[in-house]
């Protein structure tokens, strides 16, 4: 492995008792960090859209972005493209961080 993970870290762990490092623990943690990193993205995205849908203004605003930077659908933006668009940016952030709080952008 090239680099050191969570569960290294959790192996060489002198605090942690031997019966916690278990392949079926490890596996249980592995899933759980996988589904709290999931289900944190659904939901900031899923309550963005809503928001978005409630607010005509501000979704147009960020059509109006997305669609100046493609103009072409059938050529996606790269991710560069795509973080460099103020609007899209600021959504996402208020998104995650403020539980969809659009008035704060």
């Amino acid at each position: 492995m090239k680099h050191r993970t969570i569960f290294h870290d959790l192996l060489d762990s002198r605090t942690l008792p031997e019966q916690d490092k278990s392949l079926e623990r490890f596996a249980q943690e592995a899933q759980l960090l996988l589904v709290a990193g999931t289900v944190t993205t659904a939901t900031a995205l899923a309550s963005a859209i809503v928001y978005l849908l409630l607010d005509e203004k501000r979704l147009i605003v960020l059509m109006e972005e997305l669609e100046g930077a493609m103009p072409d659908i059938t050529k996606p933006a790269s991710e560069a493209e795509l973080e460099a668009l103020p609007y899209l940016v600021s959504s996402n952030i208020s998104s995650v961080i403020y539980g969809v709080r659009f008035d704060r952008i």
